[in-house]
């Protein structure tokens, strides 16, 4: 499950010892797939590992980009019965989730990016037009763009009133470091934090987000590509803690 990643940081220029340091972070090896019940919801494209064990009916969990495959956000609502809040500001995606949610109950979408604080910020397109997803870091360096209104998570919950979110899901085209260094820097710590690492990406940005996510109190279960799945460790089942 490391194949992706591993790949990149061969060919990245890192010395020895933090290849060795990274290696303990980013193989979470197979233990926590029975421990925390690890099992894939979505489709092969836009599902995530989710940590069945752990969520309970109820949940509150915040997706970040939808793009047009909610079949992740529907899984939630559906199969495990959680209160989705899903945010994609890109115009295609506002289409597909209007067609896609429709009848899905405990499922609310607002047309608003993940940012660090609330602001409107200009998103550049994919330079392939048959792709959805347009990045707010210019990540594939294009000259077209729309500006879009994003929020903070903590601006979120408050006009939500949610005094708490159990599970963030990002997949914001290389804002996640941003908004996960925000994020902990309010005090939110989500029980369940998914997020995938987008590319181009340096070494040192995706070093210092992978040891912010564990000096913040995670434990990398699962990693699929370049989707990362990570669980608060006092939300471990007592017997799975280490």
């Amino acid at each position: 499950m490391l194949h992706g990643v591993s790949r990149w940081f061969s060919r990245s220029r890192i010395n020895t010892i933090l290849c060795r340091k990274l290696k303990d972070i980013i193989d979470p090896g197979s233990g926590y797939v029975d421990i925390l019940g690890l099992d894939k919801f979505g489709t092969e494209y836009g599902g995530w590992v989710t940590p069945t064990v752990l969520i309970k009916k109820g949940w509150t969990c915040y997706c970040g980009g939808a793009g047009e495959d909610i079949s992740f956000e529907v899984a939630l609502a559906r199969q495990l019965g959680c209160l989705v809040y899903a945010f994609d500001p890109t115009p295609r995606a506002i289409a597909h989730v209007r067609e896609a949610a429709a009848g899905v109950s405990q499922f609310w979408f607002r047309p608003f990016g993940l940012w660090s604080h609330d602001t409107v910020v200009r998103f550049f397109a994919p330079r392939n037009p048959e792709h959805v997803s347009f990045s707010a870091l210019n990540l594939q360096g294009s000259s077209d763009y729309f500006d879009a209104e994003c929020r903070s998570v903590d601006s979120l919950m408050r006009e939500l009133d949610h005094r708490d979110i159990d599970l963030l899901k990002l997949d914001i085209e290389g804002a996640e470091h941003l908004v996960l260094k925000d994020l902990f820097s309010k005090g939110i710590h989500p029980k369940v934090i998914l997020f995938e690492v987008d590319r181009p990406v340096t070494v040192i940005r995706m070093v210092n987000t992978l040891y912010r996510m564990i000096a913040s109190g995670y434990r990398l279960v699962f990693v699929d590509g370049w989707n990362f799945s990570f669980v608060k460790r006092s939300a471990f089942p007592s017997e799975g803690a280490r």
